[in-house]
């Protein structure tokens, strides 16, 4: 089992990386992830979001991470207060999508 899978276990979505077909569906290893629906640009390009969530998700946690960690290296306190805003967005973003909000 790799890294991802187990994040994705934990956390409780599909493991990725997900994939659009010509159909704008979008697929796992496992199997269908999402049906997008709709004009066909509109419904590509949702599909390509949705199946760029994975990567996306673990990017944010990253850059979360990582401005938590400039801002507690940061001297500057308006440089501080911008890093820890940007980080509490980005962790408001990630438990959105966790569900926990």
């Amino acid at each position: 089992m790799t890294n991802e899978t187990k994040q994705a276990a934990v956390a409780g979505h599909t493991p990725g990386p997900w994939h659009v077909t010509y159909d704008g569906t979008v697929k796992s290893a496992s199997g269908t992830v999402a049906d997008c629906i709709g004009i066909e640009r509109v419904r590509m390009n949702n599909a390509r979001l949705i199946a760029a969530a994975p990567d996306l998700l673990a990017a944010l946690e990253r850059a979360a991470s990582a401005l938590e960690y400039a801002a507690h290296l940061e001297r500057n306190k308006k440089m501080i207060a911008t890093l820890n805003q940007h980080a509490t967005d980005a962790r408001a973003a990630l438990n959105k999508a966790k569900g926990a909000v």
